[in-house]
């Protein structure tokens, strides 16, 4: 049975364009902790996973500076 407080976990691949740059990117895991969950360069042209929903991801979305290419449940 699943717990119907939590969110689910969803990655998505996204299709990065934005310029060069290093980034790590938290949330909180299943037990309330902070988790890395990316912490890598990022270049133009390759696809990354990243967590649907986080607000960097949202904010890169609205930049146009990623583009989803498919979905992975975590």
């Amino acid at each position: 049975m699943s717990d119907a407080s939590k969110p689910e976990v969803v990655f998505k691949d996204y299709l990065y364009s934005g310029p060069v740059q290093s980034v790590c990117l938290k949330a909180k895991g299943t037990d309330d902790k902070m988790v890395i969950f990316l912490d890598e360069t990022l270049h133009p042209g390759k696809t990354y996973s990243l967590l649907d929903g986080h607000p960097v991801v949202e904010g890169w979305k609205a930049m146009k500076l990623i583009k989803a290419k498919g979905v992975t449940n975590g």
